[in-house]
């Protein structure tokens, strides 16, 4: 269920959507050189949408074939709207040492940016809420 907006561009924005663009590739450009793996890498495109999720609303298990990084920026997150899970998709998932830790999830913040990598499996559990989730989400690709 719920709403999945066409798919733009990085070269396809203004107004608006510029702002929150320029601040998105401001603030993943930033942690590319000055997080945790400190590299040399820049956005060289993204495309991103919009989705809405509804009341029972969900997003089914998927990944992002061929992007390097995801990335889902939060508008909306009423109370009780659900939560997004991350799903390691190695063997480690199969062994007892590794299960506890196949699957991390999170309560998403509003106005908040979550970034991890293109082939990592995900979902966000349904919307328990009769008010909508809104976010944006971003495939990255790297140069």
């Amino acid at each position: 269920g719920g709403y999945h907006s066409k798919i733009y561009s990085n070269n396809t924005v203004d107004g608006q959507y510029g702002l929150l663009n320029t601040a998105f590739e401001s603030c993943v450009n930033e942690w590319l050189e000055k997080g945790e793996y400190r590299s040399n890498f820049r956005i060289k495109s993204y495309d991103w949408w919009f989705n809405i999720n509804n009341y029972r609303d969900y997003n089914n298990i998927h990944m992002h074939s061929g992007s390097d990084l995801i990335a889902i920026y939060y508008i909306q997150v009423p109370e009780d709207s659900g939560q997004l899970r991350m799903v390691r998709n190695d063997g480690a998932v199969y062994s007892k040492l590794g299960s506890m830790r196949s699957v991390y999830q999170c309560s998403c913040i509003p106005e908040h940016l979550y970034v991890f990598p293109g082939h990592l499996w995900h979902h966000v559990t349904a919307n328990n809420s009769h008010i909508d989730r809104i976010s944006v989400a971003y495939n990255i690709f790297l140069q």
